[in-house]
């Protein structure tokens, strides 16, 4: 195996989690599931960030999340995932570069919005999660970098995008890539559909705390500040958010 330039490449879904804390009469009224993530369009994901009180934007994603904690840990990290070029999309490019990960994805000029996951945290420190997956959902072989891939010891794909037609055709073109380099790639078993070929509906998630610092936003100002966080954070992967 020749010399890489990277370590690892991960290939997935490039959201935005909205954090916000409510109350019990929140999910009540609003009809959502208490602890679980569910699925759910743009219209619904507007109707329900409107409603919201004051929040914190986190850029974050299941594959996202491991690059950036591969990176905080001294690694050569790069990401591909789709998102548009509207604010959370940039919101999303700057988060992910500020780390030293390597980017290019080209963000999308039509279609749907930005991915993001709103995350509704009760008293309680239950966490209901609302995802409209938006534009990730829309990667495509066009976007799959050969030349970056080639240059990884390994290249990572999550598996939430697996059920994707147009992704899956994505992963594949990866992993022919990296073998003919000679490289190593990995498929996260993220959702049942990885390995059943079923879409995903909603899943029930449990809790991670992070008590360290990382960049965030907040609904009401978005300039960056960092600053200790004790809320949950939506992935489901075992590293809670793009901490440093």
């Amino acid at each position: 195996m020749n010399n890489s330039a990277i370590d690892v490449v991960g290939i997935g879904n490039a959201i935005v989690d909205v954090l916000a804390h409510v109350d019990d009469a929140f999910i009540e009224t609003h009809g959502l599931s208490k602890g679980t993530m569910t699925l759910i369009d743009e219209a619904t994901a507007d109707r329900l960030y409107a409603a919201m009180g004051p929040a914190i934007e986190a850029s974050g994603g299941s594959a996202a999340n491991t690059i950036a904690a591969l990176a905080s840990l001294g690694g050569a990290g790069g990401f591909v995932g789709k998102v548009r070029d509207d604010q959370l999309g940039t919101i999303f490019g700057h988060d992910i570069q500020a780390l030293g990960i390597t980017f290019a994805t080209p963000p999308a000029t039509s279609g749907p919005s930005t991915a993001r996951c709103l995350v509704l945290v009760t008293p309680d420190a239950q966490r209901t999660m609302q995802t409209y997956l938006g534009a990730a959902a829309e990667l495509s072989p066009i976007d799959i970098d050969r030349e970056l891939i080639a240059s990884a010891r390994i290249t990572y794909l999550e598996g939430y995008l697996w059920d994707r037609p147009l992704a899956k055709e994505a992963f594949r073109k990866a992993a022919v890539t990296a073998h003919e380099a000679g490289r190593l790639v990995a498929l996260s078993l993220s959702d049942p559909s990885a390995s059943t070929g079923t879409a995903p509906t909603s899943s029930t998630s449990s809790s991670t705390t992070s008590t360290s610092c990382s960049p965030t936003r907040t609904k009401s100002s978005p300039s960056t500040r960092c600053t200790p966080s004790t809320t949950p954070c939506s992935t489901s992967a075992a590293i809670a958010g793009w901490r440093r």
